[in-house]
């Protein structure tokens, strides 16, 4: 996989079971970009977690004990 995080880019790599994702060797640039660093620092924490998923649509919805987050799918 690879994407913007907001502020840096991200990669890793993908592997499903049922309803969860494992990002194994995620890695992002490490441009400091004041408070969206902080943000973007939650958003990979909860990546490395193993989230449940969830497809709507054009959303995907990740979900751990640390929070949710709703991605939107764009061309």
């Amino acid at each position: 996989m690879s994407g913007f995080a907001g502020c840096n880019q991200v990669n890793g790599n993908l592997h499903f079971s049922y309803n969860r994702i494992k990002i194994s060797e995620l890695v992002s640039t490490r441009m400091y970009c004041g408070d969206a660093s902080d943000i973007e620092n939650q958003i990979l924490g909860l990546l490395r977690s193993e989230p449940f998923y969830r497809i709507d649509g054009l959303y995907l919805t990740l979900e751990t004990t640390k929070g949710i987050i709703k991605l939107k799918k764009v061309d």
